[in-house]
């Protein structure tokens, strides 16, 4: 990609007096070119918009074409007096383009009336008004990087992500996304929240640039029947920084600009497969890199309403400079750790950063938990003893200190907090307090310093009530902030939860087969050794199979069946994954190792051996990927009467079906 090629905007922003307002600036035939782009209401795209509306902002009025239209008759329709604001962008525009057939609106008059839209001023949304105060430490001189600002829309919700990246990765990829979580240095911990997207039209028009429309079209002939909110429904918008300037009191900005439509669609392995081979992740999963340098980022599936009202509440404390503690009171499997990861990794971080310490100190009895968190390695005598030391300010933890001492500068994450000695959380609220540790085994009091604090990261599993009767009562009262969650897969709607385990059925998927390939070895083609060549393009092939939309679109259609549905307890995430795993392992083996000669897979391959005779391994697992794929299609209406091609390619099928359930079985 380069950045030159990209659309580039300008626009000013400035105090409003009640917020903080912005409107676009255009240079010399820019606003005939953006009126050209949606001179007429796209069909298509209103339509998904539409479904977008209803299926994922319920509670919001939504004014139909005829209501608008009949609407905008009583009114005086001259730009300056047209309430632009009252209704969805899309809807507007649909009524104010029928309005040329009806005579009300000229055509010159109509396209006076978009300019004026598309050139007036509007108050900031929260991701905006966030951004401005981020650059404080952005030095925009530094030449070699590039800040980025990037939103990323998941249904209602959406996430603002500040970074920079180097102008080499941009340079050196086709699209901002594809840039290696580890490149990317955030300048601000993640923001969280309600979408405004549907509502202003410096984003609708975006829905009109040439290749989005494209890719609405492709959406519409690929599957006219598919779920239509989910065309548009997860985008990611990206703004390149080229130049913050103040003239007067107002910021101008110079912002090149680029959309993903289809941000699950990303690259399988650039360094094995180049930059041709792309695969299809989870829709609703989103990177977000970190500020820890080395710590390569965390991808979090935003599938489950309840894991965002979560992460809404969790980077609210991110960004709270008084956090100190965090509470998470979530049922058992529900992703507790990973979202405290989230709450460290992401957090704002001036300095580096110590580690991430997770344990858990359920089942210990005091004594052992006092010593897990609190004692200091005194058996090595390259170091001053436990009782020679007085202070923590420059102390360089052992391996074998206590946790809270291993975690100083980072963050120390402790399970089942509601099932820990109540003696061990007396301690720990002395720690909070004060910050004072008691070393085991001595009258040894330490302070930590205030710049080595610890995040203090609880998690339990019962319900909010219980918990603070267990004592000491106090102990409760001296966390900072507490965050309660509800099971990311516990969904009433059967459709809806059964849609949201497949997100992570497929997103588990497609890491076992990244890390399946690693595990063998497989390399790129130029990099493989001569006489194990043939067996790594082999490999490639299998890499390319495993990963592929129809064959993990066939896999976990399988495993969603077989662990959701009425009356199926409520399984964890972690157990998903670990489904995965074996299914993964289960389905490789039954077609590379068959242990039987009369195995469908056998048979079918001893049958077309003679076809593909030395011709290449992509060749092989193309005829695989197309059986699967037609099996899947074919319905019960069509005849029962098969060839006998037909019925062996069927029994294959059958027999990868039945691989699949053996693995799901054997990790429940």
């Amino acid at each position: 990609m380069k950045i030159t090629s990209l659309p580039s905007i300008t626009f000013e922003q400035s105090w409003q007096g009640v917020e903080w307002a912005a409107k676009q600036t255009f240079r010399k035939g820019e606003i005939e070119r953006q009126f050209n782009y949606i001179k007429k209401p796209d069909e298509k795209i209103c339509r998904s918009l539409d479904e977008m509306h209803n299926a994922f902002y319920p509670n919001e009025a939504h004014k139909t074409l005829k209501t608008t239209t009949e609407e905008l008759s009583k009114w005086d329709l001259s730009p300056a007096t047209l309430q632009i604001d009252s209704y969805l962008p899309w809807v507007l525009h649909r009524a104010l383009y029928s309005l040329i057939a009806s005579k009300r609106l000229s055509t010159t008059e109509y396209r006076a009336t978009i300019s004026h839209i598309l050139k007036r001023e509007w108050l900031l949304s929260w991701h905006w008004r966030a951004v401005l105060p981020s650059l404080r430490d952005w030095d925009e001189r530094a030449r070699a990087t590039k800040l980025i600002i990037q939103i990323s829309h998941v249904r209602k919700w959406e996430m603002l992500l500040c970074y920079t990246v180097q102008l080499k990765d941009l340079a050196t990829h086709a699209k901002p996304s594809e840039i290696p979580l580890r490149n990317k240095d955030l300048i601000r911990a993640p923001l969280f929240g309600i979408s405004h997207r549907l509502k202003g039209w410096d984003t609708y028009r975006l829905f009109y640039q040439p290749d989005i429309k494209k890719y609405v079209e492709r959406e519409y002939e690929k599957s006219p029947s598919k779920n239509l909110g989910y065309v548009l429904g997860r985008h990611d918008c990206y703004y390149i920084v080229e130049k913050l300037r103040l003239t007067d009191s107002r910021y101008q900005w110079n912002l090149r600009t680029f959309m993903e439509a289809e941000p699950e669609r990303v690259l399988i392995d650039r360094k094995i497969l180049g930059t041709k081979a792309y695969y299809h992740r989870s829709i609703d999963l989103i990177d977000i890199p970190s500020f820890t340098k080395g710590h390569k980022g965390i991808p979090q599936l935003l599938s489950s309403d309840h894991y965002c009202e979560a992460i809404l509440e969790m980077t609210e404390v991110l960004n709270d400079p008084t956090a100190k503690s965090v509470l998470v009171i979530a049922p058992p499997g529900s992703g507790k750790e990973n979202l405290a990861k989230s709450a460290f990794y992401c957090r704002d971080q001036r300095k580096p950063s110590g580690e991430f310490i997770a344990t858990t100190l359920a089942g210990l009895n005091a004594v052992e938990s006092a010593r897990l968190l609190f004692a200091i390695h005194d058996d090595d005598r390259r170091r001053p003893r436990a009782s020679e030391i007085r202070d923590l300010t420059n102390y360089v933890p052992h391996p074998k200190d206590g946790l809270v001492l291993k975690a100083l500068g980072g963050a120390l994450f402790i399970d089942e907090i509601d099932k820990t000695d109540k003696g061990i959380r007396g301690l720990l609220l002395r720690v909070l307090e004060s910050g004072e540790i008691t070393v085991p085994d001595s009258s040894q009091i330490l302070k930590i310093p205030s710049d080595k604090i610890p995040l203090y990261i609880f998690a339990g599993s019962m319900n909010r009530q219980s918990m603070f009767q267990e004592g000491p009562p106090d102990f409760w009262t001296r966390i900072s902030h507490v965050i309660e969650i509800a099971h990311p897969l516990g969904i009433d709607d059967l459709d809806k939860s059964r849609s949201v385990i497949k997100d992570y059925l497929w997103m588990f998927w497609c890491m076992h087969v990244q890390d399946f390939m690693n595990r063998k070895g497989v390399t790129r083609q130029a990099n493989a050794k001569q006489i194990v060549k043939p067996l790594n393009d082999f490999y490639l092939s299998l890499y390319k199979f495993l990963i592929d939309q129809v064959t993990v679109d066939f896999a976990t259609d399988i495993l969603a069946d077989e662990v959701s549905g009425r009356g199926k307890p409520l399984i964890s995430i972690r157990t998903l994954r670990s489904i995965v795993a074996r299914s993964l392992f289960k389905f490789v083996d039954i077609l590379l190792y068959s242990k039987c000669q009369d195995d469908p897979v056998e048979v079918f391959k001893e049958s077309s051996k003679d076809e593909f005779s030395k011709k290449q391994p992509d060749l092989w697992f193309k005829k695989l990927r197309a059986i699967i794929e037609y099996e899947s299609k074919r319905t019960s209406s069509e005849p029962t009467e098969l060839s006998k091609a037909q019925s062996m390619e069927l029994s294959v099928v059958n027999t990868f079906t039945t691989a699949i359930r053996l693995g799901a079985a054997l990790a429940q």
